[in-house]
């Protein structure tokens, strides 16, 4: 069976967001409980502060999230998903190092913006950029690293907290992922784009007036 012209060219784009969404979910999903029940036992901190923390990640997580698409088409692929796995990294340590509530609240801020700029929203655009005819095909490739975060880095964030505490795992694997990704990233998007990606550029930049209206829209804040 031949291999489609789309997924040959641009399979380096497929490894390097499937990282990048297992560094991701592990932090920005899956690792939050880890941390909320290390900071009640290590910390002895509140049901309350921790879930408000939480909340906070979730909301400005998803202001940022709106403007995803538009930050890959004005900045471009390397520097939306380098930074937002760098803020990541630096969320989680920040966090995961939390001596006092005011440093977790910032930390968990810090990894609010950096989900908002490595989850669905930022790798579905850069996947449109690189794929058209292929492009859910290479979604689900690319997005599994969602699901391999779940059963892989996840349960030894736990296991790492459990044996050496909070503060060594969330460190160690943040950084050791964000190693993994910056390379991986560089390479991907080391040459020109398609030609797809100029369309995809123009749309991104549209979609900037159509946003605005929405948030002037007393209906979609209902919503």
């Amino acid at each position: 069976m031949a291999i489609h012209p789309e997924l040959r060219r641009g399979w380096p784009v497929i490894v390097a967001c499937f990282f990048v969404a297992v560094h991701a979910w592990t932090y920005g999903f899956y690792g939050l409980s880890a941390f909320v029940a290390a900071f009640q036992v290590e910390r002895g901190w509140s049901s309350a502060l921790t879930s408000g923390a939480t909340s906070a990640f979730y909301l400005l997580g998803a202001v940022v999230l709106s403007q995803a698409p538009v930050l890959v088409g004005r900045l471009g692929p390397r520097v939306v998903l380098i930074g937002g796995s760098a803020l990541l990294s630096l969320g989680a340590v920040v966090a995961a190092r939390a001596q006092a509530p005011w440093q977790l609240v910032a930390g968990f801020l810090v990894l609010g913006v950096g989900w908002a700029c490595t989850s669905v929203a930022a790798i579905s655009a850069v996947i449109g950029l690189w794929f058209d005819q292929r492009r859910g095909m290479a979604m689900s490739l690319a997005l599994n690293g969602a699901s391999v975060a779940g059963f892989t880095l996840a349960p030894a964030l736990v296991w790492l907290t459990d044996r050496h505490g909070l503060a060594f795992a969330g460190t160690t694997l943040a950084l050791g992922m964000l190693v993994v990704v910056v390379p991986l990233v560089l390479v991907a998007f080391a040459g020109p784009r398609p030609v797809l990606a100029a369309a995809a550029v123009n749309r991104a930049e549209a979609d900037i007036a159509s946003q605005g209206a929405a948030l002037r829209n007393a209906r979609f804040w209902w919503i």
